[in-house]
């Protein structure tokens, strides 16, 4: 029937993890929050977001995209990234980074997690906030920027046998 394509792709969005950690923000849940304060939300579709100048895929978990992605931008930029959200205190939510807004995203709502990520935590909270860019797609022609799919980032509170299905009937 129709809902079955809707399962299906749900479904491999979401390949590995348990019943519980399915329910992370993604990044669809950000554009859509954004398109709220935009007040465009029936056409959330049309705004693409970037982190680290790469184009997000809407399934990836936000906390994902920081732990990995952002992390890494910012330990290969460390004097442009602090200048970049340098002047973003409290007051300045949004700063403009050529084509599009940016918002920044504090890391404690991100990270506030249990367990294992403990010392990832640390060290991200030593981090500046992640900034997202926000745009309409398609206003300035085609996407020059990498488009980050989901399975191309490893989340690192994944358990590590999550490829491998024998080991997880051990």
């Amino acid at each position: 029937g129709g809902d079955g394509a809707g399962g299906d792709r749900r479904s491999s969005s979401g390949a590995g993890g348990g019943g519980g950690s399915d329910n992370e923000p993604r990044v669809s849940d950000l554009r859509l929050h954004i398109a709220k304060d935009l007040q465009m939300e029936d056409s959330a579709e049309l705004l693409e977001l970037l982190v680290a100048n790469k184009i997000l895929d809407m399934n990836l978990k936000l906390r994902v995209v920081q732990q990995v992605l952002w992390k890494k931008y910012v330990e290969e930029n460390a004097t442009s990234a602090s200048s970049l959200v340098a002047g973003a205190g409290p007051s300045h939510q949004m700063i403009s980074t050529g084509s599009g807004l940016s918002m920044i995203f504090s890391s404690s709502s991100l990270t506030a997690r249990r367990g294992s990520g403990a010392d990832d935590n640390a060290i991200l909270a030593s981090f500046p906030p992640m900034v997202v860019t926000y745009r309409l797609a398609g206003v300035d022609g085609e996407a020059t920027e990498d488009k980050v799919e989901a399975e191309e980032l490893e989340d690192p509170e994944a358990p590590a046998s999550s490829t491998c299905p024998e080991a997880l009937e051990l």
